[in-house]
Formats: C-alpha cells, structure tokens, sequence
C-alpha cells in the first residue's frame, strides 16, 4: 500500500514540478502526453497485481531463480505489446495531441513519443516491485521506487531551466532507466542462493 500510495505522489508531484520550473506550456503540454500514455502503463499494473500471488507461491517454497525469470519472460511479452504502440505515438503523436487538446497542444507530440518510451521501460517495475513484495522486502521496493520517482523532480530542476521544454521526455527517460536500474538490482540482491 505504502508503494503505490508513494508512486500516486510523485505521479501527482512531477507535473507541479513542470509546471513550477517550466510554466504553465510546459505543464499543459505534459498533461496531454501523459493522459495519451497512459494506454501503456495500465497492462504492467495489471500484470503485477496478478503476478503477485504466483510470484509469492514461488518464493514461499524458496524458488527465487525462478521469481526472476518469471519476472523477465513476463516484462518481455508486455514489452513487445508496447513497442508497436511507441511506435504509433512516434509515428502519430501531433495528431494524437491535437485530436486530445486542439491544435495549440500539437507540440505535446513530441513528448508523447518520449513519454511512451520511458513508459515501455517501466512496464517491468510492477512486475519487480511484485517480485520484491513476495521475497518478503516490500520496503525495499518502495524505497526504490521513491529514489526513481523523486530523482526526476532533481533532474527537472536541474536541465529545465538551462534547456526549457526540450529537457522534459529526456529527464523522463533517464528516470525510467535509473528506476529500473534500482528495481533489477535490488532484485537481483535479494535472488542472490
């Protein structure tokens, strides 16, 4: 509970965050990418709710290996579902805006492309943070969760003031990676025989 009540906060603190340190544009223009992308995000959340109590069952009889291979095979079939789908927001994202916010909100294109890619990396955390919650270190996977959440806040406040709106889907990128990063390892550490 702790997690998702952690992961809703920063969900609800990276747009103020925008908004605050990029204006109101750069604020409107994430709120349209971000309602558009979220088609991606809803099957992982799925996927971990429902992987949680087999992944349980596996780590309760001491079978971690097979915890994370559950957890790879599983991210790699969500992962080639979203990747037809970034490539749409790629091909189509100006329409997508448009048709969503009117054609003042066409540069929320671009940003969508950047959203759906950052989203398709982090379709593996809910699977992972499932996979940390049933080895028994659901702290862990929300203190990892929160050390990737929050570090966007950092790194907007860092590049939106020298690069402006453009600095947006990069930072959004670089968190996903760096919440990956910790979720796998944490992960991996507690998988270790």
């Amino acid at each position: 509970n702790a997690d998702v009540t952690l992961a809703e906060l920063a969900a609800r603190v990276t747009p103020l965050a925008i908004g605050w340190l990029g204006g109101p544009t750069a604020a409107g223009l994430f709120a349209i990418a971000q309602r558009a992308t979220t088609v991606i995000a809803q099957p992982a959340q799925s996927l971990g709710q429902a992987a949680y109590a087999e992944l349980a069952k596996l780590a309760a009889k001491g079978q971690t290996t097979l915890v994370v291979s559950t957890i790879a095979r599983a991210s790699g079939v969500t992962m080639a579902i979203a990747i037809p789908v970034c490539v749409l927001f790629g091909l189509f994202g100006d329409t997508f805006a448009r048709l969503m916010g009117g054609d003042g909100f066409a540069a929320a294109g671009g940003l969508m492309l950047w959203l759906a890619i950052a989203r398709t990396l982090l379709l593996c955390a809910p699977p992972l943070s499932a996979a940390l919650t049933a080895l028994g270190r659901p702290g862990l996977s929300a203190t990892m969760n929160l050390m990737g959440s929050f570090s966007l806040v950092a790194l907007l406040s860092i590049a939106l003031p020298d690069w402006g709106q453009g600095a947006i889907g990069p930072c959004i990128v670089a968190q996903a990676v760096l919440t990956m990063a910790l979720l796998a390892a944490a992960l991996a550490t507690q998988a270790r025989p």
